[in-house]
């Protein structure tokens, strides 16, 4: 299922031009859960299986180096406080979150990733109540767990238990104050 990225509003600095970029890097491609064919299992050889695996495991590898490739691209703050290891890291952690809760599109990841270097912790470890743990591990769409977290850290920044760690830098660069929102 395809998602107009347009709908998703996110400023840590330039965010709009990061997701417009996210959206040709990435395609909303699904990364995890990828279906084969529909044939019956019993009919795929085991070798057509493991060619399967590897690859969506090289599609994943592809999707998740282009994304550490264009994160710095296009919010290059990041730059000033990260080296590519990190993020690179941060990327991988986000990848395994979204796949252990079925969030199947790389923008997730992203934003996660950018959520989790804006705040530097990772996104699950970010709100100490742990309502976000919650939100990730209900039955809700994708969308309706996106929209919730959005809301939650939103919450927990202007009550000032979170700290958008680039905001600062943003402040200074363009002159006001911007959030993650």
């Amino acid at each position: 299922m395809f998602h107009k990225i347009s709908d998703i509003t996110v400023g840590v600095c330039k965010m709009k031009v990061l997701l417009k970029i996210l959206s040709s890097v990435c395609f909303l491609a699904f990364i995890t859960g990828c279906s084969t064919n529909s044939l019956d299992s019993s009919e795929n050889s085991n070798h057509e299986q493991y060619n399967f695996a590897q690859q969506v495991e090289k599609r994943n590898q592809q999707l998740l180096a282009s994304l550490v490739d264009e994160l710095p691209k296009t919010t290059p703050i990041l730059t000033k406080y990260y080296d590519r290891a990190t993020i690179e890291k941060v990327v991988r952690y986000n990848f395994q979150l979204c796949n252990q809760y079925g969030l199947n599109q790389t923008i997730y990841i992203g934003l996660f990733s950018l959520f989790n270097l804006a705040y530097d912790t990772e996104i699950d470890k970010l709100d100490t109540e742990g309502k976000i743990n919650e939100i990730l591990q209900s039955q809700i769409s994708e969308q309706e767990k996106l929209y919730l977290i959005k809301k939650r850290i939103a919450e927990l920044d202007a009550a000032g238990v979170i700290r958008n760690k680039l905001e600062e830098s943003c402040q200074c660069l363009y002159g006001r104050r911007l959030s993650v929102f």
